[in-house]
């Protein structure tokens, strides 16, 4: 695994790459839908800086479907609301 990737598995930069996938039924946390969840538990101090970089690769046979996908979220902290920022994908 050179790099800390398998063997034929394209990276845009860097060493290590990521691929989580997600079947029907995966539900970690007993939310709503089928999800994969990553968390960082800490936090940024007031007035420093924290920044994330990602690249998101679909399969060929990733579901073209006219019904809401979130494929990216970031939470505020605390209950409910919605996530500040996320990334939908629907259709083609």
């Amino acid at each position: 695994m050179p790099g800390g990737c398998a063997e034929g598995t394209p990276l845009r930069e860097g060493g290590f790459a990521l691929r989580a996938e997600v079947r029907q039924g995966d539900d970690p946390i007993g939310a709503s839908g089928n999800r994969n969840e990553l968390v960082h538990y800490g936090e940024t101090p007031e007035g420093e800086e924290r920044w994330f970089k990602w690249s998101t690769r679909f399969e060929p046979t990733f579901p073209s479907t006219d019904e809401w996908q979130i494929v990216t979220q970031w939470h505020h902290q605390g209950p409910g609301g919605s996530p500040p920022l996320l990334f939908n994908v629907r259709s083609d």
